[in-house]
């Protein structure tokens, strides 16, 4: 299983664990998603006929993959910014 991720994603994969080979793959297949969902879209409103569709297609309708809440960037005080890249003293 990691040679073929490896091969999906094109890396050597030595210093890889399969955990991240696996989050590679599943963000490359999303990319990958993406941009055809976008296409997709693109094409279904060149040939979309605004009387029965008044609403442009967008590329989520066309999206087969559930979204991805794992990414979602967590929020936090602007304090700890400051103390780790302005009040750092140095050693």
């Amino acid at each position: 299983m990691i040679w073929q991720l490896a091969g999906v994603l094109g890396v050597m994969p030595g210093p890889l664990t399969l955990r991240e080979l696996v989050w590679m793959a599943e963000a490359r297949r999303r990319e990958a998603w993406q941009h055809t969902s976008s296409m997709i879209a693109t094409l279904a409103n060149i040939h979309r006929d605004p009387k029965k569709k008044p609403r442009p297609y967008a590329a989520s309708d066309f999206q087969p993959l559930p979204p991805d809440r794992a990414q979602a960037v967590p929020k936090a005080d602007i304090q700890i910014l400051k103390t780790v890249f302005v009040d750092r003293k140095p050693h």
